[in-house]
């Protein structure tokens, strides 16, 4: 075990360490009362900025972050109905092509009749795809709808 050190005085060596660390800081009576009053005289001196602009900035900004958004989900949803109308459109018709070309292969074409079942089968989940391709848009604006209410 280290023992401390004593100088000629019969201060330890610590001791003197601290109080030459020490020595610039106040510690007489009444200290806690000096450092409020200082304390107030800097809140005096520095008084609190006015909140309330910035709060009328950042409010407006928001704003008009929020309409910008807005004005691109409804051009984003205007340009989904029309790109799923038209691919639904061009989906219903080719499968509604392909079933009348199956179906005159057939009835001029004995050795094609087999496979008027297998276009039908295929034409089928096409129609289906396509009529639900032409609700999506009603279904984002409904999703986009309960998000802008959220």
């Amino acid at each position: 075990m280290n023992t401390p050190r004593m100088d000629a005085s019969g201060q330890d060596d610590l001791d003197r360490r601290l109080r030459r660390a020490f020595r610039g800081i106040d510690t007489r009576e009444g200290f806690e009362a000096r450092l409020m009053a200082r304390l107030e005289a800097e809140a005096a001196f520095h008084p609190q900025p006015d909140l309330s602009a910035a709060k009328i900035r950042a409010d407006a900004e928001y704003r008009s972050a929020r309409g910008q958004l807005e004005r691109w989900v409804k051009a984003l949803l205007r340009m989904l109905v029309l790109d799923s109308v038209a691919a639904a459109a061009a989906l219903v018709a080719a499968t509604l092509a392909l079933l009348e070309v199956g179906t005159r292969l057939s009835a001029s074409l004995p050795s094609v009749s087999g496979m008027t079942g297998l276009l039908e089968i295929i034409a089928g989940p096409g129609l289906v795809f396509g009529v639900l391709l032409a609700l999506s848009p009603l279904l984002a604006t409904r999703l986009t709808g309960s998000l802008r209410s959220g």
